[in-house]
């Protein structure tokens, strides 16, 4: 297939030498200097260039266009796919050629040389530019001797990228949902003169092209592959509003990208070498044999040494089956709680990074941003990684450290690099990463084209609904083939999910782990925490605080008497029986207990303030935390016992991860109970509803035994008996969505996470040691924090936020604007906390606060609010906090 580089030098990119008076015809303007159209085009031509040769994409594009070329014809066409594969170069050159209308000169630019006209797009570019591309293409296309068929797939293709240029400003949307511009239609003729011959095809002939997008989507529908257009669409998008972004950039600030964050040798090195010196994995590999060689039946002792064995033998069973599939791209890993999942996902990028030199880039997904920051650091440690090599990406996550002291002198770098993540290791969340596959945002798939010949490492796979696995795995799938994407997936709970899917494909998926009852059922992971079922048994309907209270202390005074100290974990469904059950036991501070609340109002640095009291010596030896579902979301406790408000099994094991963690403890229990609420909570999630029509005996020995393959068995059995129409029309609809490039549709088809949120700011007073270096410079410098200072105030950081969105000014200005947003972002996150919807709930908080800007304002939190424990109980009504 002819190359990128022949493209660019052929006679189809040299039209705007073409244009007449071409140097009139600005792009940007900054202050007294003018950027050329020309000038523009070959600037965003050559950011295009670089992220298609560092990102290694020209193959994938060429692997797509021919994939979908086979599914229509059989076989191969080079001409054709020459032609699909110049379209493609094609809209990055043609995206602004629509700047020459005169009112977006005019209007825009200032550029007072130029009329103002009806053209019936007033000083919008995007629509023109689109019209341009389609009739210099169409005319090619026209002229050509390809046979009818070939012609109307190659007019079809040529409809489908320019919808990359006529959204470059807004969201890719439907891609044969034209807007057909009559006036502008008739102005076509007077925008064709303004170059130096004859480019484009007859505009009436244009018009009659766009009235047959019907026909164009039904041939897509009938003939082409599912995927591959849908992948190529995106990726165009993604490399078009990148390079565009950058080449503005750069003229706008100054600011060019050299480095692209990808592998380098050193890189690699590093990462590799960080990885196997950690000591465990350095005795591993300087015993590995031995460890290969212990046989499971010899290593049912419960000790610390034995733990450590089976481990070592899990670590190795790992590294062993990888080695004989390091070819392959799906990896799934089975391994028990307290096994070291992380460390094994670890082991398998230092494999991949010796044996693939086809990967540029290393993801590590996460379900909680709780978890992403209690690993980088550790990350960093463990590999050397310096400010430019690792990053943090979500909503929480402040900007990486620049080594000057000049936080403005490096504030636009920073915010480039980080939204196009230009790092070689990138830590980010589960709705981020599945974001840039279906998502039609801009800034979403802006790091598609970054995730191409990557490894993603994907944890706690069994946070997502059930509804939803078998996109998952399409997707996994598709994207893994077509980007060359190589995943490593996890979960302690959810077994082989390409197995389990309703409409059966092909397994593609490599499982690292062949025996894994031979780990579940070792008494170091089985007997780290045993279950106690016989609260279970009392009738929900007389649960009460004043007898729960009872058991607690009853267990906790018998573990303390043993152990001489105590550390209980008590976790309930919703906020409201928890808070009512930590206020019930207040009297337990007389028997020598620290009680502790936690949940999803809790902010950010009082969860970091607990978890470092419970590190440290100062603690004491005696603690109950009270909490919600919050502390299964990744916060790093090692709790002695355990009560959990029983709900769904994955649930339960998530929670026992909390207890014993170290597996250093001989009689850590959880001992479940049922307070009646899971139903508020679990009501639609498929495992809840399975759970109610399987036996109470059959659950709880699948938990003790760990045999989760038993449960998701009965889970798909039910699917199957009694929701399998109701599934089969969900990935049905969902497939249709993208087989007609419907963008819109399929990202509000793929529901990993109910994201119908508000956030509600809390503007107290937080610690300064919760905010980076680069923070409290930014927040000195906007004078809301000053020197001797030990605390930052909340109402004069919401009062920046409300100036920095009420600010306007040039595209310099909005550059910046949108930069320091985003470092302001990270340090808002402090003091917020998300709730779910809920207008019973928001009738009663509105007396105390107010909705602003995306936020809402708690301006009377006092009354309401307290920093060790939330929101204060009696608001409550039965919503729920993230």
């Amino acid at each position: 297939m002819i190359t990128f580089a022949e493209i660019m030098s052929n006679d189809n990119f040299t039209i705007l030498r073409q244009l007449k008076d071409g140097e009139k015809y600005y792009a940007h303007i900054k202050g007294d200097s003018k950027e050329t159209l020309s000038e523009h085009t070959n600037l965003v031509m050559k950011y295009f260039d670089r992220l298609v040769t560092e990102n290694n994409l020209e193959s994938l594009i060429d692997r797509l266009i021919e994939k979908d070329v086979v599914k229509v014809f059989s076989s191969l066409n080079h001409e054709l796919q020459n032609l699909v594969k110049t379209m493609f170069v094609g809209t990055i050159y043609f995206h602004d050629f629509g700047k020459i209308n005169e009112n977006f000169q005019r209007e825009k630019m200032l550029n007072l040389s130029f009329p103002q006209i009806n053209n019936g797009i007033s000083s919008d570019h995007s629509i023109l530019s689109a019209y341009l591309f389609l009739a210099y293409f169409s005319k090619i296309i026209f002229k050509s001797t390809f046979p009818d068929k070939e012609k109307f797939y190659l007019y079809t293709f040529s409809i489908i990228l320019s919808h990359s240029i006529f959204k470059h400003h807004r969201i890719i949307n439907d891609a044969f949902k034209y807007s057909i511009n009559e006036t502008l239609l008739e102005a076509l003729d007077h925008y064709y003169d303004r170059f130096i011959g004859n480019f484009f095809i007859e505009r009436n002939y244009l018009a009659q092209l766009l009235k047959k997008n019907d026909e164009f989507a039904n041939f897509k529908s009938d003939y082409t592959d599912d995927s591959a257009i849908y992948i190529l669409l995106k990726l165009n998008s993604s490399l078009l509003t990148a390079s565009d972004y950058l080449a503005t950039n750069e003229f706008m600030l100054g600011c060019k990208v050299e480095d692209y964050g990808t592998l380098t040798p050193k890189v690699r090195s590093k990462i590799i070498k960080g990885i196997e010196n950690i000591p465990y994995n350095k005795s591993l590999y300087e015993n590995f044999d031995y460890y290969t060689s212990l046989e499971s039946e010899n290593l049912q002792e419960f000790s610390k040494e034995s733990l450590n064995h089976i481990r070592q033998k899990l670590s190795s069973e790992v590294i062993t089956n990888f080695r004989n599939n390091k070819n392959k791209k799906l990896f799934y890993i089975e391994a028990p709680t307290g096994s070291g999942k992380t460390n094994l996902s670890l082991l398998v990028i230092s494999e991949l990074l010796k044996t693939r030199s086809d990967i540029t880039k290393i993801f590590y997904v996460f379900p909680f941003t709780s978890l992403i920051t209690q690993n980088i650091n550790d990350f960093r440690t463990y590999m050397e990684l310096g400010e430019n090599e690792i990053i943090q990406i979500h909503s929480k996550a402040p900007f990486n450290h620049n080594a000057s002291d000049d936080l403005y002198g490096s504030l636009h770098q920073n915010y480039i690099d980080a939204l196009f993540v230009n790092f070689p290791f990138v830590l980010l969340s589960h709705i981020k990463f599945f974001n840039s596959l279906i998502s039609n945002d801009k800034e979403d798939n802006y790091l598609l084209h970054r995730i191409a010949n990557s490894v993603v490492i994907i944890d706690e796979l069994q946070s997502y609904t059930p509804s939803e696995w078998d996109k998952l795995n399409y997707l996994i799938n598709e994207f893994s083939e077509s980007l060359n994407i190589t995943f490593v997936l996890m979960s302690a709970t959810l077994p082989k999910i390409s197995r389990l899917l309703v409409n059966k494909t092909k397994d593609y998926f490599v499982y690292l782990v062949k025996d894994k009852k031979s780990y579940f059922n070792n008494p170091n992971f089985a007997n780290r925490v045993r279950f106690n079922f016989d609260y279970l048994n009392h009738s929900q309907l007389s649960f009460s605080n004043e007898s729960f209270a009872d058991i607690v202390l009853k267990h906790s005074e018998d573990y303390y008497a043993n152990e001489k100290h105590v550390h209980t974990l008590i976790e309930f469904i919703t906020k409201k029986s928890a808070k009512s059950f930590f206020e019930f036991i207040t009297p337990f501070k007389e028997k020598g207990y620290d009680l502790i609340f936690i949940d999803g109002t809790v902010l950010e640095p009082r969860r970091i303030e607990v978890i470092e009291y419970l590190k440290s010596d100062e603690r004491r030896d005696k603690i109950i935390i009270v909490a919600t579902q919050v502390i299964e979301a990744g916060l790093n406790l090692d709790m002695d016992i355990g009560f959990k408000d029983t709900s769904i099994l994955d649930a339960e094991e998530q929670f026992a991860g909390r207890i014993n963690r170290n597996a250093s403890k001989l009689n850590s229990i959880v001992y479940l109970f049922n307070s009646g609420n899971a139903k508020s909570v679990y009501e639609e999630d498929l495992r809840f509803k399975v759970q109610n029509k399987v036996k109470k005996e059959i659950l709880n020995e699948i938990l003790k035994e760990k045999d989760f393959d038993k449960y998701y068995s009965h889970v798909f059995e039910n699917i199957i008996n009694y929701n399998n129409d109701v599934f089969a029309e969900n990935i049905s609809s969902f497939l249709n969505s993208l087989r007609l490039l419907k963008y819109w549709d399929v990202r509000n088809s793929f529901k990993l996470i109910d994201n119908k949120t508000i956030s509600i700011f809390v503007p107290l007073c937080v610690g300064k040691k919760y905010f980076s270096f680069n923070e409290l410079i930014f927040l000195k410098h906007n004078k809301i924090f000053k020197e001797g200072d030990t605390q930052v105030n909340g109402e004069g950081v919401f009062e920046l936020y409300l100036h920095l969105i009420s600010q306007k000014g040039d595209d310099v200005g909005f550059l910046q604007n949108k930069a320091e947003l985003k470092i302001l972002s990270a340090i808002m996150s402090k003091f917020v906390f998300n709730s779910y919807l809920n207008n019973n709930f928001f009738n009663i908080l509105r007396h105390y606060g107010e909705e602003c800007h995306g936020y809402f304002y708690l301006y009377n939190w006092q009354k309401v609010y307290s920093y060790e424990n939330g929101l204060k109980a009696d608001l409550e009504t039965d919503c729920n906090f993230l």
